[in-house]
């Protein structure tokens, strides 16, 4: 009932994530090399486990024992014996090594859902350094045309050379801008096709993968489902198999087998059966050492519970509270003209160059915030809308 819950919860938050980025994860998904790596410890790991519920193998020993002195017939013992395993015959064994697989699994899902935050938060920063590069590249045409504009001015006799000069140096600054924030693009675009195992990535989006902030509850209910919490919960169900295990095995040990002994004249043979003798109280310790064990790995497990509960909802208050300031930079944006008044003013004679560079500026540095502020609340939100998205993987 809780899974169907939270999977009707997960379908209706606004994740309308660009079909580019869902390829893209795709292809890192299918390429990495550090997935490719725990699936490769992954296999070894069950093949371990299958290797544990497996008996021991039988022991045969023979023997030939000349006779002395003189005259004495020879003599041949044989011996084959099998130890009776207490953790087989009460399947504890099987329960432990399901549970290490189950350990072997979740170690894989975290990996994936690092690796996956790793590409969200690269992700972001491309979309934002698209949007980024968009602008400038709005903002090289803004200061040529203004540049453009002084130019004919000054040979009207309008403007100065000093003026011209101002005008340049924006559009060198512009540019200048420009060819940076390209290069960091570059920068972040190698970055994923390294995730990629170098799978050439060409990723354009300019709109961001999460719609909407989810609500604190749909992110608290995912957060009881995080990988971390759910391997800290497969460590802790590992260790008290582990524990009844070594109960049982604090038992004697028997074996059985079939033990012959052969001269010229005479032929001896039967049932052997042996059995251990818990004298020193090995086995007891070992079983305290792993109910110790147990203890502190459960000890962990709930220290862990705790602290990425306080984690996700540090992360959406942060996230909630740039998200609140993304959209008040947004919604001032769309309610003011900016460059375009500021330039047409300069252009019918209404402002001095000067001015209106200044005022170009300042629209700019506007539009900037607006963007990074945009860019800082999908990074703060970035890890959430994974945890949701892999929470029924």
């Amino acid at each position: 009932m809780k899974q169907t819950s939270l999977f009707f919860l997960l379908f209706f938050i606004p994740l309308s994530s660009p079909a580019q980025s869902t390829d893209l994860w795709h292809t890192i998904e299918r390429e990495s090399p550090t997935l490719r790596a725990a699936r490769s410890k992954l296999q070894a790991g069950r093949a371990a486990s299958d290797a544990e519920v497996r008996w021991d193998d039988p022991e045969a020993e023979v023997a030939h024992f000349a006779g002395s002195p003189k005259g004495t017939p020879a003599r041949t013992n044989v011996n084959v014996s099998q130890s009776l395993d207490w953790g087989m015959l009460t399947g504890r064994r099987r329960k432990v090594a399901q549970a290490a697989d189950s350990v072997a699994w979740g170690d894989y899902v975290l990996t994936r859902y690092d690796l996956h935050c790793q590409a969200r938060r690269l992700m972001v920063e491309a979309v934002f350094l698209n949007r980024f590069c968009s602008e400038l590249q709005n903002r090289v045409k803004t200061a040529d045309g203004i540049l453009q504009h002084a130019m004919r001015r000054k040979a009207l006799g309008e403007a100065t050379s000093q003026e011209v000069s101002k005008a340049r140096l924006q559009l060198l600054m512009a540019q200048t801008e420009l060819k940076r924030q390209e290069a960091q693009r570059r920068d972040v675009m190698a970055q994923l096709s390294q995730l990629a195992d170098g799978a050439e990535v060409c990723f354009r989006d300019t709109t961001y993968a999460l719609a909407a902030l989810p609500t604190l509850p749909v992110v608290e209910q995912a957060a009881a489902v995080h990988p971390a919490v759910l391997k800290a919960k497969r460590e802790v169900a590992l260790a008290e198999s582990e524990h009844r295990l070594s109960k049982v095995l604090n038992r004697p040990t028997f074996s059985v087998g079939f033990a012959g002994e052969y001269t010229r004249e005479v032929r001896y043979s039967g049932v052997s059966l042996g059995v251990t003798i818990p004298l020193w109280g090995r086995g007891r310790a070992e079983s305290r050492s792993r109910r110790l064990a147990a203890e502190a790995v459960r000890t962990d497990m709930e220290a862990t519970e705790i602290r990425l509960r306080r984690d996700v909802t540090r992360s959406w208050e942060e996230a909630r509270s740039l998200w609140e300031t993304a959209e008040e930079l947004t919604a001032e944006q769309f309610r003011s003209e900016g460059v375009a008044k500021v330039r047409r003013a300069y252009e019918e004679g209404q402002l001095s160059l000067t001015d209106c560079l200044l005022e170009v500026t300042f629209y700019d540095s506007a539009v900037t915030a607006q963007l990074e502020a945009e860019r800082d609340a999908q990074l703060a939100a970035s890890d959430l809308a994974v945890l949701l998205s892999e929470s029924s993987f």
